[in-house]
C-alpha cells in the first residue's frame, strides 16, 4: 500500500466516530420530534373528545330545562371550540421538513365537517333560539338525535387517536 492510501485510510478512520455520532444524534433528535408530534395529537384529540362530552351535556340540558342565554352561549362557544381542535389535527402531525415523516397519515387525521355540521343542526335547528318553548324530556327523540350526532363526531375524532397510536 502506498503512504498516500494509508494516510487517507488514517484520516477516514480518525473522521468516521465523529461523523457516526452526529449522525446518530440527527436521527435520534428526529425520531424524539415525531415523538412529541404523536403526543401532542393523542393529547388534543383527549382535549376534543371531552370538549365535545361537554357540550353534549351541556346541550341537553339546555334543551331539557328552561331556556338559559348562558348555556345557550355555551353551546355556541363549545362548537366553535371543536372545529378549531379538530381542524388543528393535520397540522400539528405535519412535519416541518418535507424530509421528515408526518407524525400520522394526513387523509386519516382530517375530521369530515359533516360531523359537526350534523351534530350543529341537531343542537340548534329547533328549540334553540324560543324562549318559550317548552322543555324536552330526556326521552325526546331530539335528544336522542344529538347523542346520536355527538357519538359519530366521538367515533370520527377516535379513529385520529388510534392513527397516532400506530
Amino acid at each position: 500500500m502506498s503512504l498516500l492510501a494509508v494516510s487517507i485510510f488514517d484520516t477516514f478512520i480518525k473522521v468516521l466516530p465523529p461523523l457516526v455520532i452526529v449522525g446518530g444524534w440527527v436521527v435520534v433528535y428526529q425520531l424524539q420530534a415525531l415523538q412529541a408530534r404523536r403526543k401532542l395529537l393523542r393529547e388534543e384529540v383527549e382535549k376534543t373528545i371531552e370538549a365535545v362530552n361537554e357540550l353534549l351535556d351541556t346541550a341537553i340540558r339546555f334543551h331539557t330545562t328552561a331556556y338559559d342565554e348562558s348555556l345557550k352561549s355555551s353551546i355556541t362557544l363549545a362548537l366553535t371550540d371543536i372545529e378549531r381542535r379538530y381542524s388543528n389535527f393535520p397540522r400539528i402531525c405535519t412535519a416541518k421538513k418535507s424530509y421528515l415523516p408526518n407524525a400520522a397519515k394526513l387523509e386519516k387525521v382530517q375530521i369530515d365537517p359533516e360531523y359537526l355540521i350534523n351534530l350543529r343542526r341537531s343542537i340548534t335547528i329547533e328549540h334553540f333560539d324560543e324562549k318559550f318553548e317548552v322543555e324536552l324530556k330526556h326521552s325526546d327523540k331530539k335528544i336522542t338525535i344529538i347523542r346520536g350526532a355527538a357519538l359519530d363526531l366521538m367515533n370520527a375524532v377516535d379513529k385520529v387517536f388510534i392513527e397516532a397510536l400506530d
